[in-house]
C-alpha cells in the first residue's frame, strides 16, 4: 500500500500544472525573502548610533573627576577586589578573603573573614556588643578632601550625626565579639567614603594617561579591571589602609537586612529599593530594606542602653522604610525614646510586634564592602503581612526612592545576582541575597513558624 501511495504521489508531481504552480509558490518566497532581508538591513541603517560615552572631563576638579566612576559603582568593586586579589592586596586583606558567590567565579564584592559568618542565621542578641569610650578619633585622610567632601555633605543637606564606630571584631569559642567608640558623620565620609572617591580620582586619572577622552563603562570594564593593580598604585589612601584593621578610619556600620513577608494563602515576598537620588550614600542603585547606618538617634547618646542595639536600629529603619515614621528627624532630636515612640506610632507598633516575636530578625554575617572599606551588617527580617496591617497598618510610598516587591524563590535570588549589574546591587545587597539563597530552607522553617 505505501509502495502504491509512493508511485501515486511521483505521478502527481509529473503533471505539467503541478510543477508550474511548485514553480510559482518558489518564486514568491524568494522574493518575500529578499523583501524581508532587505527590510532587516533598512532597519539596522536607520537605527540612532550606539552612545558614545561620556566626556572624560580632564580639566575638572577631582570631586567632579570622582562623580564619573562613582555612577558606575560596578566598577570600582571589580578594580578593588581585583586589586585585594593580587599578593600585596592579600597581604593587607588577610585573613579576610571575597565573600563566596552561588558560582566560584562569581564572588560576591564583599570582604569577608569566615568566622564572621555563622552556620546558620542567629538572634542578634548572641552578638556581644562591648564599649569601648577612650578610643582616640579617626585619622582623617588629607584636609584638602576632607574640604571637598564636606562641601558635597552640605550639597546634600547631610548631617553630622553621632555614629557607633566598629574598633574589633573577633570570633572566639562565645562567638562573634564587637567593640564599639563614639564618633561622627563626617569622619566617616573622611575616611570611608573618601576611599571610594580616592579611587574614583585614581580611575579617571589612568584614563586620561591612556589617551581615553570619553569613558564607555562597558567597554572599559575589563580593561580597568586587568589594570586594577596600577589604577591603586597612583591611589594615594587606598594601601595606607588595611582593611580589618578598623582602628586606621571610621568604621561606620552599616546595618542591612532582606526582609521577607510571609503571605496567607499565596508565595512569600522580599522588600527591595530603588534608591533615588535623595539618599546621602549609594544613591541610584538596588538595595535591600531596611538599611541604614548604626547610630543614636539622640545626639549625645543618653539613653545608649536603649541605642546601642543592632536590632533597635533594624527595626527602626524598618518603621521609616515601609512606614515613613521618621524617627530622627531634627524636632525629634531632643525628646526621649519613649516621646519618639508616641510620636511615631507605626515604630512603636514594629518594636512591640518584634517583642512578642511576630516580627524575627537575624544576624547572618559581618563584612565589608571593598570600596568605601565600610563594615555591612548582613541581615535578615520575617514578618507576617496580615499580622503587619492588623497592627501597624498598609506600607506607604518610600519618599527616599521606590519599594519593590520579589517572589522570594531561590531562581529570583539567582536571576538577581546574575543580573548584579544591569540592577546596579548594592555589594551588601548582593550579600544578603547571597546568604539567603543558601540559608533558604531556614528561612522558609522560620516564616512557617511566624504567629498567626
Amino acid at each position: 500500500m505505501l509502495e502504491s501511495l509512493v508511485n501515486a504521489l511521483v505521478a502527481l508531481w509529473d503533471h505539467p500544472g503541478v510543477q508550474a504552480v511548485a514553480g510559482i509558490l518558489g518564486l514568491i518566497l524568494a522574493i518575500a525573502t529578499v523583501i524581508g532581508v532587505s527590510w532587516q538591513l533598512l532597519k539596522r541603517s536607520t537605527k540612532a548610533p550606539p552612545s558614545d560615552g561620556q566626556p572624560i572631563p580632564t580639566a575638572a576638579s577631582e570631586l567632579e573627576q570622582a562623580q564619573l566612576i562613582q555612577r558606575n559603582r560596578f566598577i570600582l568593586q571589580s578594580i578593588c577586589l581585583d586589586y585585594y586579589a593580587t599578593p600585596f592586596g592579600r597581604q593587607l586583606i588577610s585573613p579576610l578573603k571575597p565573600m563566596e558567590g552561588l558560582r566560584e567565579a562569581d564572588p560576591i564584592p564583599l570582604l569577608v573573614d569566615p568566622n564572621w559568618l555563622p552556620a546558620v542565621p542567629i538572634p542578634f542578641k548572641q552578638i556581644k556588643l562591648h564599649w569601648s569610650p577612650d578610643t582616640p578619633p579617626s585619622t582623617h585622610l588629607d584636609s584638602a578632601l576632607d574640604h571637598r567632601l564636606e562641601f558635597e555633605l552640605k550639597k546634600r543637606k547631610s548631617q553630622n550625626r553621632p555614629v557607633y564606630r566598629l574598633n574589633s571584631a573577633s570570633a572566639g569559642a562565645g562567638g562573634l565579639e564587637l567593640t564599639f567608640s563614639h564618633d561622627t558623620y563626617v569622619s566617616y565620609v573622611n575616611t570611608c567614603e573618601a576611599m571610594l572617591w580616592s579611587t574614583a580620582v585614581a580611575t579617571v586619572r589612568f584614563l586620561i594617561s591612556r589617551g581615553y577622552t570619553k569613558f564607555v563603562p562597558d567597554r572599559e570594564y575589563e580593561i580597568l579591571r586587568a589594570s586594577a593593580n596600577t589604577i591603586m598604585t597612583n591611589d594615594p589612601y587606598r594601601t595606607k589602609v588595611v582593611p580589618n584593621l578598623f582602628t586606621n578610619r571610621c568604621a561606620s556600620v552599616g546595618v542591612n537586612a532582606l526582609t521577607i513577608i510571609r503571605r496567607q494563602g499565596s508565595f512569600p515576598i522580599f522588600l527591595m529599593h530603588r534608591r533615588g537620588e535623595v539618599n546621602r550614600e549609594a544613591s541610584s542603585t538596588y538595595h535591600v530594606i531596611p538599611a541604614g547606618t548604626f547610630q543614636p538617634i539622640l545626639w549625645n547618646d543618653r539613653e545608649h542602653a536603649t541605642e546601642f542595639d543592632i536590632d533597635f536600629t533594624l527595626l527602626r529603619e524598618f518603621a521609616e522604610e515601609c512606614y515613613n515614621d521618621k524617627a530622627d528627624e531634627e524636632g525629634h532630636l531632643d525628646d526621649s525614646i519613649a516621646e519618639i515612640r508616641k510620636k511615631n506610632r507605626r515604630l512603636d507598633a514594629t518594636l512591640q510586634l518584634h517583642a512578642q516575636g511576630a516580627i524575627k530578625t537575624f544576624f547572618m554575617g559581618l563584612s565589608i564592602d571593598p570600596v568605601t572599606l565600610k563594615p555591612e551588617v548582613l541581615a535578615l527580617c520575617l514578618a507576617d503581612l496580615t499580622t503587619l496591617k492588623a497592627s501597624i497598618g498598609e506600607f506607604q510610598e518610600q519618599y527616599e526612592g521606590v519599594r519593590v516587591q520579589e517572589p522570594f524563590d531561590r531562581q529570583r535570588i539567582a536571576d538577581l545576582l546574575e543580573r548584579a549589574q544591569q540592577e546596579r546591587l548594592l555589594s551588601a545587597a548582593m550579600g544578603c541575597l547571597a546568604l539567603a539563597h543558601k540559608h533558604f530552607d531556614f528561612i522558609t522553617s522560620e516564616l512557617e513558624g511566624l504567629p498567626q
